[in-house]
């Protein structure tokens, strides 16, 4: 989910993700394969959303989060 190492920072990855969406371009299959060699993935949110639904939290094991900027968002569980 992060940019590719060596990607030259954030202007390089602007570059880099302009020649990756762009089929057309004729640097985009030398870039797509390096991408791919990185281990590089698109931000997906769907996917993002459904790793993070699989993740199994007790609610009764809430309380025992302890941390000085932790605050419950949302929280349809517990009535307080």
């Amino acid at each position: 989910m992060a940019p590719p190492e060596d990607v030259g920072g954030i202007p390089g990855f602007y570059d880099f993700m302009e020649v990756y969406r762009d089929e057309k371009h004729s640097e985009h299959e030398e870039m797509k394969a390096w991408a791919d060699g990185q281990g590089f993935k698109e931000y997906d949110p769907e996917w993002i959303n459904e790793l993070l639904k699989s993740i199994a939290y007790k609610k009764t094991e809430w309380d025992k989060i302890k941390h000085h900027r932790y605050k419950i968002i949302e929280d349809k569980y517990r009535k307080e």
